[in-house]
Formats: structure tokens, C-alpha cells, sequence
């Protein structure tokens, strides 16, 4: 009784890993791209004030003395 007690146990994690362990790994790499996306928006933004810059002073930004 005690050996197919066992079985059972051992069945039932393995079936719960094979469920909960594929959705851990989506759920990483689900947050693992919005972290890149956040960054790639970031950088478009501070390349976008880099142009504006570069329009509004064509031969760099003044500096104050």
C-alpha cells in the first residue's frame, strides 16, 4: 500500500511540474521582455531629445561660463 502511495505522490508532482514548470518559464521571459521593451522605449526617447538637441543647436549645446 505504502509503494503505491508512492507512485501516486510521484505521479501527481510530475504532472504538476510538467503544467506549473513550462507557465514559470513563460511568465520569466514574459517579464524579462517587458523590462527590454521599457529600456528600447527609454532609449528612444532620450534619442529623440539627442535630435532635438542636435536641430535646435547645430554646432553643440551652449555652455554657461
Amino acid at each position: 500500500m505504502g509503494l503505491i502511495r508512492n507512485i501516486a505522490s510521484f505521479s501527481v508532482a510530475l504532472g504538476v511540474w510538467a503544467v506549473v514548470y513550462p507557465m514559470a518559464i513563460q511568465w520569466s521571459l514574459d517579464g524579462l521582455m517587458e523590462k527590454r521593451l521599457a529600456m528600447y522605449d527609454e532609449m528612444v526617447k532620450l534619442h529623440a531629445v539627442a535630435q532635438t538637441q542636435k536641430e535646435l543647436y547645430p554646432s553643440g549645446v551652449p555652455r554657461h561660463h
